[in-house]
């Protein structure tokens, strides 16, 4: 056994090379989930620990949720509703759809939501825009995500308020701007990547309302009634099966689709890596380094939130971990917040669990696009450094 923070350090590396030695992923993550285990776990922590994060309710709700969000994007796609969805998107401009699809998606937090947008932008990335596959995983992977700052829907978002003793509405008049730092400068990697890219599908727009209702379907019983995730997919799945009755052969395509071997393999071990995370205590380690070196306060509040979540991968493990041992950074006097200080504190965990490489939706973009993952990173991580340029230019302009 080693520290945990080296033993952390260690696997992440090792994941890291065998990614960009353009192995599989799965391979990639079981190998850095086994190092972390062996060097930060004593044996027989190795094994209690394995079939915890194995058998427990998180794992079993994250299956379920994927299962049922894969399974209705496959209905989805076969019915023909994506395509029609994001055929009236394109009606506004190809360019505005490449972005504007994953966007949409994204205000439906579900686990693996990304592959759902995937799904739908594919034909569109590769066959009407024809641009790389790497371009293609980066704008579907960022958009996607542009609205976990800002959006009530998100779990990261209530967990935080509630750390914090704050209402929902406080904290996201505070976090907002990441979503507006992103969208910029997401946007303006979007405009050079796409620059000559023009053209709309011909048709009206009302493609786009007619074919929306199972996405709001899903944002009125995930928001408004605030119903649990895998309700709310499950009843959608539900409707959509009376409303478009596939046969019996799309039924066994989505099923397929659903349980992908390599899909489940790697959500298997991304939960028994983030229980070895937690275990090992390297989370506080992270935080304990930082404050011994006495770095400016306004760094560790970005710096924890952000390994951590680079860490887990996980938007809510990074509010879990990283803000208790922050409150008296976010409250520097009693019962008043540092805005900032908040703000730089959630934009580092949100854009740590987006460099992640073993953050979910990451993993299944590139799957399904069959894009070179470290050729991907030459797009994610300058507008990861931008967005945070920006947040903190935020700061000092007003």
């Amino acid at each position: 056994m080693i520290d945990p923070l080296y033993a952390y350090t260690i696997s992440f590396l090792i994941l890291i090379i065998i990614v960009f030695l353009k192995k599989n992923v799965l391979y990639a993550v079981s190998i850095g989930t086994a190092i972390f285990g062996i060097l930060s776990l004593k044996i027989e922590d190795i094994l209690k620990y394995t079939l915890l994060g194995i058998f427990n309710y998180t794992t079993y709700r994250l299956f379920a949720s994927i299962i049922l969000a894969l399974y209705l994007a496959s209905v989805l796609g076969d019915v023909g509703v994506l395509e029609k969805l994001t055929r009236g998107v394109s009606a506004l401009g190809y360019k505005t759809a490449s972005v504007s699809v994953p966007a949409l998606i994204g205000l439906i937090p579900m686990p693996g939501g990304a592959l759902v947008s995937a799904i739908m932008v594919k034909n569109l990335y590769f066959n009407t825009l024809k641009i790389k596959k790497e371009i293609g995983a980066f704008l579907n992977y960022w958009f996607r995500h542009i609205w976990v700052p800002s959006w009530p829907l998100y779990q990261s978002v209530i967990l935080a308020a509630a750390i914090l003793h704050i209402s929902i509405i406080q904290l996201l008049s505070i976090t907002y701007p990441a979503s507006l730092a992103g969208i910029v400068t997401g946007g303006i990697m979007a405009y050079f990547l796409l620059k000559g890219k023009e053209g709309r599908e011909e048709g009206e727009s009302k493609e786009l309302i007619i074919h929306l209702w199972p996405f709001i379907l899903i944002f009125i019983l995930g928001l408004v009634l605030r119903l649990d995730i895998i309700i709310t997919l499950g009843t959608t799945l539900l409707a959509v099966i009376l409303c478009y009755k596939p046969n019996i052969d799309l039924h066994k395509k989505a099923i397929k689709f659903a349980l992908t071997p390599k899909i489940m393999g790697i959500l298997l071990f991304a939960m028994i890596y983030r229980e070895y995370v937690i275990v090992s205590g390297a989370s506080e380690k992270i935080f304990e380094i930082l404050a011994e070196y006495n770095v400016n306060p306004y760094i560790v509040v970005y710096m924890v939130p952000f390994l951590i979540g680079a860490a887990t991968s996980s938007e809510i493990m990074f509010t879990v971990l990283a803000f208790p041992p922050l409150m008296n950074i976010f409250f520097p006097v009693k019962g008043v917040i540092d805005q900032f200080s908040l703000l730089i504190g959630y934009t580092g965990g949100w854009l740590g669990v987006m460099f992640s490489p073993v953050h979910l939706c990451l993993v299944l973009t590139v799957e399904h696009f069959k894009a070179d993952l470290r050729l991907t990173y030459k797009y994610i991580i300058p507008v990861i450094i931008a967005t945070t340029a920006v947040v903190g230019l935020f700061y000092i302009l007003i």
